[in-house]
């Protein structure tokens, strides 16, 4: 989830900044470039095959109005079947 995502105070999602683009680094080789949208959402990336470990690389961000912070809500990850 990508910001600052509160329901009782949803004016902090604007307030501070928000990811725009990464990217994955996928155990040290696979990249995978993400874009985000400027709204709250969850983004779903699949990576097929094992994965040991997952790098995550600000690129760019939406630009806060009040806070000099990134803000990201949750990261999950579950495999697929």
């Amino acid at each position: 989830m990508n910001g600052y995502v509160n329901p009782e105070k949803p004016h902090l999602y604007k307030e501070n900044s928000r990811l725009k683009s990464a990217t994955l680094i996928v155990d040290g080789k696979k990249e995978i470039k993400i874009q985000f949208n400027d709204y709250v959402e969850i983004t779903n990336v699949k990576i097929s095959g094992e994965v040991k470990r997952i790098k995550l690389i600000i690129d760019d961000v939406y630009k806060e109005t009040k806070y000099k912070d990134t803000c990201i809500t949750g990261i999950s990850a579950s495999p697929i079947w």
